[in-house]
């Protein structure tokens, strides 16, 4: 919303915003060197309007060889080599002004890349990188997968997931529906949750041999359950 009213009802009720945690880490964060992306303008505007000043950035995925995507990346944290926005582009992205024939507005193209070293020895204080190579006694990863079938039962259900779903939106008016998101990510929870039985005995498994066992989930339901067993 463009309403100061509601925004500000919304910060005000917004649960991570009374938290008043006074540190963020954001993983992944090479998926938010695009700021036209809802996902950045989310986190930035969380970042923003609940005033955290501590701010970690992870990423296990190298960022591409684009400064103009670290930009963002590095603007996140308030990195004074992103307080002069031309500065950047014309230093760093090989950057160029151009005027937009349709609209006569200038625009920049920053598509480059050029004095990386530099860069590099700007930002040196806030980047901390570590390779594999780097790390001794790294312990293999190996992945095992298990496969379970949905009972008859569950099977039925699955199916008759999406139908229910629209003609319950349907009823609300609401008619613009994306199937393939809203389907995948009910799909998705179906599963997750019909599986909670699986993982527990699996989880049951390690701990009865002696093992300690995280466990990554995706959904509140699951860890709801598997908090209560």
């Amino acid at each position: 919303s463009r309403k100061k009213d509601v925004i500000q009802k919304a910060i005000e009720e917004s649960s991570m915003c009374k938290a008043n945690f006074d540190l963020v880490i954001i993983d992944e964060v090479h998926k938010l060197s695009d700021n036209k992306s809802i996902r950045y303008k989310v986190i930035e505007d969380f970042i923003v309007k609940s005033g955290i000043k501590n701010i970690y950035l992870m990423s296990g995925t190298p960022m591409t060889n684009r400064p103009m995507n670290l930009y963002h990346v590095l603007n996140l944290i308030k990195h004074p080599v992103t307080a002069n926005y031309e500065y950047y582009v014309r230093s760093f992205c090989e950057g160029k002004q151009i005027t937009n024939r349709h609209t006569g507005r200038k625009v920049w193209l920053t598509n480059g890349a050029s004095n990386l070293d530099e860069l590099k020895e700007i930002i040196k204080d806030s980047y901390l990188r570590r390779l594999k190579d780097d790390i001794p006694d790294m312990v293999d990863k190996v992945i095992y997968q298990r496969y379970y079938k949905l009972t008859d039962e569950q099977k039925i259900e699955y199916d008759n997931l999406w139908d229910e779903y629209k003609q319950s939106q349907l009823e609300l008016g609401k008619t613009n529906l994306n199937r393939d998101l809203t389907e995948a990510i009910l799909l998705r929870q179906f599963i997750s949750d019909a599986m909670v039985d699986n993982t527990i005995a699996l989880t049951d498994e390690f701990i009865e041999d002696g093992e300690k066992v995280l466990i990554a989930c995706c959904f509140n339901n699951e860890i709801a359950k598997l908090k209560e067993y």
